[in-house]
């Protein structure tokens, strides 16, 4: 089932090129479900899928973060690209220390 999960999950984003909206709504609900289709059979198997999650989320907001850098409105871009680059310090920094915390709050919070 792990890798069915992985191909949907890998395939979905490239729509929200062609269809920003129904690919981004499509990423989404593919994140949000796929947990009830894990195969969980120990405990590890819950740190595991947080780092897999975690990855696969960082995916498709790249694709979403390629589409904003087509937008026109230089504030709207630059606030997303803003939110993005937090995003991606706070998952990086969960990666390398396994800290849930680095992907809820601002993690530049953290550092200080």
């Amino acid at each position: 089932m792990l890798p069915v999960l992985t191909a949907i999950r890998l395939l979905i984003p490239f729509s929200i090129f062609k269809w920003p909206l129904i690919g981004i709504l499509s990423s989404i609900s593919a994140d949000l479900h796929d947990w009830q289709f894990f195969p969980f059979q120990k405990a590890e198997d819950y740190i595991f899928y947080q780092y897999w999650d975690k990855s696969l989320d960082f995916y498709y907001l790249f694709f979403m973060a390629i589409v904003v850098l087509m937008w026109k409105d230089k504030i709207a871009k630059q606030i997303a690209i803003s939110l993005f680059t937090l995003r991606t310090i706070g998952v990086f920094l969960f990666f390398i220390t396994g800290l849930r915390k680095f992907l809820f709050f601002n993690p530049l919070h953290f550092l200080s």
